[in-house]
C-alpha cells in the first residue's frame, strides 16, 4: 500500500511538478496558468511519457485534474449562483406542503425535477457557478414525489383488482 502511494506521488512529481507539489504543500498556492495545469489530458500525458498510461498512473492523472479543478474554482471571486438551481430548491420545498394536493403538488414536483436536471448540468458544466445543493434538492423531492405517486396509484389498482 505504501509502494503504491509513493508511485503515486512519485507520478505526480515526475510529470505534473507544478501540481504535485502544491498538492504535498497545500499552503503553497499553484498557478492554474502553468502549462502542465492547462494540459491534464490523457493523450497529453502518454504523448509526453511516449507510451500508454499504466493504470495507477491514469487514476493519478484523474485525482491531478480534481486538485487543479478545485483549485480553479477555489481561485474564482465568489462565483455566481445559478437561479435555475435555486427555483429547483425553491420548487422542491413547495413540494412538500402540496404533497397531497393533486395538481399543485405534481406541477412543483415536475418543475423541480425538470429544473434540478438542468440546474445539475450547469453547474456541472461550468465551475464558477454554485447551487449544486439547490439543484440536487429538487431532483431528489421532485423524484420522490413521482415515485410515490406511482406506488399509490399501484396499491389503488391493486385495491380495486377484486
Amino acid at each position: 500500500m505504501i509502494l503504491r502511494i509513493t508511485f503515486l506521488f512519485s507520478f505526480l512529481l515526475f510529470l505534473l511538478p507544478e501540481t504535485a507539489s502544491a498538492a504535498l504543500a497545500p499552503a503553497v498556492a499553484v498557478s492554474v496558468e502553468t502549462p502542465a495545469a492547462t494540459d491534464l489530458s490523457r493523450k497529453a500525458m502518454e504523448a509526453k511519457l511516449g507510451r500508454k498510461l499504466k493504470f495507477t498512473e491514469r487514476i493519478a492523472l484523474g485525482i491531478a485534474r480534481k486538485q487543479v479543478k478545485k483549485q480553479r474554482t477555489a481561485a474564482a471571486p465568489g462565483g455566481q449562483l445559478d437561479t435555475v438551481s435555486l427555483l429547483a430548491g425553491i420548487f422542491g420545498i413547495l413540494t412538500l406542503p402540496l404533497l397531497f394536493l393533486g395538481a399543485a403538488g405534481a406541477l412543483t414536483a415536475l418543475a423541480a425535477l425538470i429544473l434540478g436536471i438542468i440546474g445539475l448540468g450547469r453547474t456541472r458544466e461550468d465551475g464558477f457557478r454554485n447551487g449544486k445543493g439547490f439543484a440536487i434538492t429538487g431532483v431528489v423531492i421532485g423524484g420522490l414525489y413521482f415515485l410515490l405517486l406511482l406506488l399509490v396509484i399501484g396499491l389503488i389498482a391493486l385495491a380495486f383488482n377484486d
